[in-house]
C-alpha cells in the first residue's frame, strides 16, 4: 500500500471513530479507541513509506564511529544495550541505554547514534489496554547492518 492509500485509511478510521461517537456517545468508547489506534498506525506506516520503507532508530557505535551489532532489552536495572555477535547471539556484554552522561557509555567503549532501518508500523503495549502505543518496528534482525547511518555518535 502506498503512503496516500495509508493516509486515506487513517482518515477512514478517524471517520469511523467520529461516526461511532455520534451514534452512541461514549458507549462506543472501545471501538472509537480502536479506530483511533488504527488511524495512528496507518499514519505512521504512511510516513515509513514516504522514507522508502525506513524508520529512524537508536544504534550503538564504538569510539571510532563503527556500528556495533546490538539491540535494546529491559534488564535488571532498566533499558540497556545487549551486544550481539555476527549470528545475532548475545555476547554477554551489556551497556547502558541513553545514560544521563555520555561519558558513562564512553567508559565502556561505546557511543549512541541514529540509523535508518527497514521497518513497519506496529502496535505495542506495556501490559494493559491503557498503555497501548504505535511505534516503528524494525523488519531486519538487529545484528544486520542498518540501511543508512545518520549519526555515528562521533560528533
Amino acid at each position: 500500500m502506498n503512503a496516500a492509500d495509508l493516509r486515506a485509511q487513517a482518515a477512514a478510521h478517524e471517520a469511523e471513530a467520529h461516526a461511532s461517537f455520534e451514534r452512541c456517545d461514549t458507549d462506543g468508547a472501545l471501538s472509537q479507541w480502536a479506530s483511533g489506534i488504527n488511524a495512528q498506525k496507518a499514519r505512521l506506516q504512511a510516513t515509513i513509506e514516504d522514507f522508502g520503507g525506513l524508520a529512524e532508530f537508536n544504534a550503538l557505535f564504538d569510539l571510532d564511529g563503527n556500528w556495533v551489532p546490538a539491540r535494546t532489552i529491559t534488564g535488571r536495572y532498566g533499558k540497556c544495550w545487549m551486544i550481539l555477535d555476527e549470528q545475532g547471539e548475545a555476547t554477554g556484554q551489556f551497556a547502558p541505554f541513553a545514560p544521563a552522561r555520555k561519558s558513562t557509555l564512553e567508559k565502556r567503549g561505546f557511543r549512541e547514534g541514529t540509523v535508518l532501518r527497514p521497518a513497519r508500523a506496529d502496535i505495542g503495549s506495556h501490559g494493559s489496554i491503557t498503555s497501548v502505543y504505535v511505534y516503528p518496528r524494525p523488519t531486519t534482525p538487529a545484528h544486520l547492518p542498518p540501511a543508512v547511518i545518520l549519526d555515528n555518535g562521533a560528533a
